[in-house]
């Protein structure tokens, strides 16, 4: 059984990509609670610095704590949202690279044709450090950072499900793991 896929690198797969490795681990949500957790007693420690004391200070105190409270509130979730479009933005040179999968038995065969050179990688299973499935695609990471993205809407050979046997078979059960589904 033979499996043939491929992906273009868009701006998309580049946001979903990063959006899913903002999240991939619990810690990282736990950090980012705790963060804003943070934030939000640092914000109530200004707003209850305005209603304490006479009210003349307070008039003058309201628009001086609250815009900082309030950006310091949005921190965390702004630079959540904005990353995925500057994770695309330092990626330029990736749009219209194009990565071509084959899947067999025993190996992989990735051919990657970027605007700046083309190369091709021949590796087994145990090449991947993990291997994460969502609902639209794999992460296939050869390092902690790195990765590669299979859309599995660029599945042109074989099915979604038999890709799922073939990691299922080949690589150990904590390597790879489904998210989201």
């Amino acid at each position: 059984m033979t499996i043939k896929a491929r992906t273009d690198y868009t701006e998309k797969s580049i946001k979903n990509f990063a959006k899913f490795n903002m999240f991939r681990f619990p810690w990282q949500i736990i950090t980012y609670a705790i963060l804003e957790f943070i934030m939000l007693c640092f914000s109530v420690g200004l707003f209850s610095m305005m209603f304490s004391g006479p009210k003349e200070i307070r008039i003058i105190m309201i628009p001086v704590l609250a815009v900082p409270a309030i950006l310091v509130l949005g921190a965390v979730p702004f630079a959540l949202w904005r990353l995925p479009a500057k994770t695309a933005k330092m990626s330029r040179r990736m749009f219209g690279a194009a990565v071509f999968y084959e899947f067999s038995e025993d190996e992989i065969i990735i051919n990657s044709m970027l605007p700046t050179n083309t190369g091709q990688v021949r590796a087994n299973y145990q090449y991947f450090d993990k291997v994460y499935e969502t609902k639209t695609a794999f992460y296939l990471f050869i390092s902690k950072r790195e990765a590669f993205v299979l859309e599995k809407a660029g599945i042109t050979e074989g099915s979604i499900s038999d890709l799922q046997e073939l990691f299922r078979k080949n690589i150990p059960g904590k390597k790879y793991i489904r998210k989201g589904m």
